[in-house]
């Protein structure tokens, strides 16, 4: 966030904490640092949900991990963050379009 310049989790369901910039390349704790991806493929076999080869990837409406699963309430914002090489491989380039689900 600008006000602090740390890395927060991206939840789809506000505008404030929608847009998804970087991934984190290893599991962080609050306040800790750590590695993050800009751009190109991760691989994570303990916190992505199984996708399918070709899924599109989504920013999740909780504070979970990564979907394949478009945000669908009222109010959630839907963002591309990539999409999946298979199972637990995903190639993460955020798209700069967020939509607002009316």
């Amino acid at each position: 966030k600008p006000a602090d310049s740390e890395m927060y989790k991206a939840v789809a369901d506000a505008a404030a904490t929608s847009r998804a910039v970087a991934i984190a390349a290893e599991d962080i704790t609050g306040g800790a640092t750590g590695r993050y991806l800009l751009r190109g493929f991760i691989k994570d076999t303990g916190t992505f949900p199984t996708f399918t080869a070709g899924d599109v990837v989504y920013t999740n409406d909780t504070a979970g991990p990564p979907t394949d699963t478009a945000p669908s309430d009222s109010g959630d914002f839907v963002q591309v963050i990539g999409w999946a090489v298979d199972g637990d491989t995903v190639y993460f380039d955020p798209g700069s379009t967020i939509i607002e689900i009316a």
